[in-house]
């Protein structure tokens, strides 16, 4: 996603919890790297998110699009959920509070922070 947009003229912000995770997608844009920033962002922690939207004010004073697609699959859970999963009384409750707090809650905390910018963009647009 964010190689097609560096390529449409784009300039993004990749997120990552990761750090190290964060530096190979970055290295991997090569040329395209100009227009493309790292921000450390675990969506699980208001904090973070809250760092994350005031770094974009900042920078870009505004936002055009949002991809908000951090996730954790079963795989967390369970790293052999392919060939061997686990009964959902197996689970452990700390595995699965890390995906809801991922999937559900950071895409909820990420969207409403970051909707704000748009808000501020349409009252922008709107007194012109």
């Amino acid at each position: 996603m964010s190689k097609a947009l560096l390529a449409a003229g784009g300039e993004v912000a990749l997120a990552s919890r990761s750090e190290k995770k964060l530096k190979e997608v970055y290295e991997a844009l090569e040329v395209q790297r100009s227009k493309a920033h790292t921000l450390v962002l675990d969506v699980r922690s208001e904090d973070s998110v809250r760092s994350a939207v005031s770094w974009v004010r900042e920078n870009w004073g505004g936002l055009d699009m949002l991809v908000n697609n951090a996730s954790l699959d079963m795989i967390t859970v369970n790293p052999n959920f392919l060939v061997q999963p686990l009964p959902f009384l197996d689970v452990p409750p700390s595995k699965f509070k890390d995906v809801f707090d991922t999937n559900v809650f950071g895409c909820f905390l990420v969207s409403s922070a970051f909707a704000r910018l748009f808000v501020e963009g349409t009252k922008r647009i709107g007194t012109n």
